[in-house]
């Protein structure tokens, strides 16, 4: 009987030890699938968000020259194209034609000036929502124009005969720099709205003697060396669209 209880004793402290050890194996091993599990986690945190090379092609009309017509003053025709680059780059191309006809160019003249502009340049762009954003970039702009005028000159008094000159001068060329910081709202998946402040600096124009260019068709008034401007634009899509930051 003795006996009989020493090896039950016996067998119960061994399935005793054995619970204890199957325990401490799977305590290790749901240890190992807990820390497996975290680096999994960890691992798909550390994924980067991938974005194509080209990620939209947009192109965009400057719809706020509609109002120069209805001056009468000047007539502007502007269009860029625009492509977003990987995460926030930009890389832009403007063009345009104009014909002015200032009335505050010269006393007793009839002064005009037309011709076309292109502009080029890089820049980034910060989504602020999924609705807006902001641009900031900066731009290499050219001239190539022409300008004609008449000049009336009359004595009042009547002792002098009037006098008039005509000139026309062709191949003017100018080129300046622009820091453009815009502003853009989506309307939907294709169009979205904006406005760019411009600041114009002039490079170098082609100046003449003795009746100066008034203006340069894109950039503005040759004797302010730096131009402030505003332009209204509306963005379509044609590739892709703003995406998340």
């Amino acid at each position: 009987m003795k006996h009989r209880l020493s090896f039950i004793f016996s067998v119960l402290v061994t399935c005793t030890l054995m619970g204890f050890q199957l325990k401490a194996q799977d305590v290790e091993v749901d240890s190992l699938i807990v820390e497996s599990n975290q680096k999994s986690i960890e691992d798909l945190v550390k994924i980067k968000t991938f974005y194509p090379l080209i990620r939209d092609v947009s192109a965009v009309v400057d719809y706020g020259k509609i109002l120069g017509y209805l001056s009468g003053v000047e007539k502007k025709n502007e269009i860029g194209v625009q492509l977003g680059i990987k995460k926030n780059l930009l890389i832009v191309a403007e063009g345009g034609y104009s014909t002015l006809n200032p009335n505050d160019s010269y006393v007793n003249a009839d002064y005009q000036v037309r011709g076309i502009y292109f502009r080029f340049g890089t820049g980034v762009r910060k989504v602020i929502d999924p609705k807006n954003s902001l641009s900031l970039s900066v731009r290499y702009a050219m001239s190539d124009f022409e300008d004609q005028g008449t000049i009336n000159v009359t004595s009042s008094s009547g002792l002098f005969e009037p006098y008039e000159e005509s000139f026309s001068r062709k191949s003017l060329t100018a080129s300046w720099y622009e820091l453009v910081l815009g502003s853009e709202k989506k309307i939907n998946t294709k169009l979205s709205l904006g406005f760019y402040f411009r600041l114009r600096v002039m490079s170098k124009y082609d100046e003449q003697e003795p009746y100066d260019v008034f203006t340069i068709p894109g950039y503005g008034r040759t004797f302010d060396n730096t131009v402030p401007a505003v332009n209204l634009y509306l963005r379509y899509f044609f590739v892709g669209n703003r995406g998340p930051n």
